[in-house]
Formats: structure tokens, C-alpha cells, sequence
């Protein structure tokens, strides 16, 4: 059985494993709280996907705006359909909740993840993103 949803906070630890496996990373300090939500899909109960729901009002176009971060499979998932249908499952969560557009942002190397976004309507925008670490 498949199923998307919110995870909870028994499932953070392999949400996260997901994450470091899928963007070869290995952070362990977890202290910042959740200011969005993190919804993952689940096969047979077991997690292998997730992504990070984070959200901005924006005062100025009077809009209320989504991001989708750290949109990951599990690599024993991958290329059967399940990235599809966690990406499906949140835009209508946020048509649900009445959310003016969604952004999304990908490393110029996913290219397999470029055409599941691209296949779901979403759209490249010509732009540029600037960083600056604080600590």
C-alpha cells in the first residue's frame, strides 16, 4: 500500500538517512525546529520518500507562496513512479490550502528530477540564487 502524508517524529531518523543518502551528505545536528512541514511517502509503512514543505506570505504581491526543499526518494525507489506521485501529492496538499505558487529549486545535476518537475508542470526561471553562511 502507498501512502502520503505528514511524517512523525518517530520518522525523522529515516527521513533523514533518506536525505544524507540521496545528497551524499552526513548531517547529524538537528536541533532548528520545523517552521514548514515534512511529507513523505510511505510503502507498506515503510518511508521512502520525503520532502520539505516551507512556506512565505508575501505582503507585497499579497500571495502566498510554497517552497518544496529536499524532494528525495529513497535510491532503492527510484525510477518506479514514487517521486511522481510524492510530487502530485503535494500540490494538491497546497492547492488544498490555497497557495498561490509554488517554487522550487534543484541542483543543475538532477537532471532525472528536472524532467519529474518539468513533467508536472513546473517551469525553470531564469534566475540567481545567492547565499551568505552567518555561522
Amino acid at each position: 500500500m502507498i501512502e502520503v502524508k505528514e511524517i512523525s517524529n518517530s520518522d525523522l531518523t529515516k527521513a533523514r538517512e533518506i536525505y544524507n543518502n540521496s545528497f551524499n551528505k552526513q548531517i547529524t545536528n538537528h536541533n532548528i525546529p520545523l517552521l514548514g512541514k515534512v511529507i513523505g511517502i510511505y510503502k507498506d509503512n515503510n518511508l521512502i520518500g520525503i520532502c520539505q514543505i516551507d512556506y512565505i506570505n508575501d505582503i507585497f504581491e499579497n500571495k502566498k507562496r510554497a517552497y518544496i526543499n529536499n524532494f528525495c526518494i529513497d535510491k532503492n525507489y527510484r525510477n518506479k513512479g514514487y517521486g511522481d506521485k510524492l510530487l502530485k501529492s503535494c500540490i494538491n496538499i497546497l492547492k488544498k490550502e490555497k497557495i498561490d505558487y509554488i517554487n522550487m529549486t534543484s541542483n543543475k545535476t538532477r537532471t532525472i528530477a528536472h524532467k519529474l518537475y518539468q513533467k508536472n508542470n513546473f517551469t525553470i526561471v531564469d534566475t540567481n540564487i545567492f547565499k551568505r553562511n552567518l555561522l
